[in-house]
């Protein structure tokens, strides 16, 4: 089980997987994205920016983990990690359309909903 975005507290409860997921999840995904891009592949956080459609700030603020603060929780998952490897490097050689990197987003937040769905039962009893 990959429980590393657990619910918080209980008004979390409250909250269905998709809320959960856009706010901690997604933003996650695109914060591991950027330093891929930029630290793997070496591109300025200017490049990265525009590659992802995102502002050269938001790039800033990732980079330095100002936004998207579970996002080293989630990079302990293996498995999923992988799939954030691809997409930045699919990103990094221009093999993805931005449609495509949202549809990815999307198969890796099935991918953590299909993992923890024990987690995510148990914390609606």
């Amino acid at each position: 089980m990959y429980g590393y975005l657990k619910l918080d507290d209980k008004r979390d409860i409250m909250k269905n997987f998709c809320e959960n997921m856009a706010n901690d999840l997604i933003p996650s995904v695109r914060a591991l994205i950027t330093k891929e891009l930029v630290e793997r592949y070496g591109l300025t956080q200017k490049k990265a920016a525009d590659l992802l459609s995102i502002t050269q700030p938001a790039v800033s603020q990732y980079l330095k983990e100002a936004r998207a603060s579970k996002a080293k929780n989630f990079a302990k998952n293996k498995e999923l990690m992988k799939m954030v490897e691809e997409i930045a490097f699919r990103i990094y050689n221009n093999d993805m359309k931005s449609d495509e990197i949202s549809r990815s987003i999307c198969k890796i937040c099935e991918k953590y909903r299909s993992d923890n769905q024990d987690c995510i039962l148990s914390s609606l009893r």
